[in-house]
């Protein structure tokens, strides 16, 4: 959470501020609304992704040296069940499927 305050400090004004990760549930996130009135910040949120943002993202972190830090679980297709259930307690950042 106090990431997300930290963009919002250093937001210019009239900036965008997306809020993208998810956070677990009953997470509060304390804002200053000044910040947001007198910097006039437009502050979104978003949740999920086409099959267009995935292949860009495959993409994206193909070019990244240290892509592989951000997988946290590596599951067999046979073991499927297991990362989706991983997901569900929020353990970890990233899992990886292997075919």
């Amino acid at each position: 959470m106090l990431r997300q305050l930290f963009v919002l400090v250093q937001a210019r004004p009239q900036g965008y501020v997306n809020i993208f990760g998810g956070s677990p549930p009953g997470s509060v996130l304390a804002v200053d609304p000044n910040l947001i009135h007198y910097s006039e910040l437009f502050v979104t949120g978003t949740q999920n992704a086409n099959p267009e943002h995935y292949a860009r993202a495959l993409e994206f972190l193909s070019i990244l040296p240290q892509a592989n830090r951000l997988f946290t679980h590596r599951f067999r297709i046979e073991d499927a069940p297991k990362a989706f259930q991983i997901r569900l307690e929020m353990e970890g950042l990233k899992a990886v499927i292997d075919f």
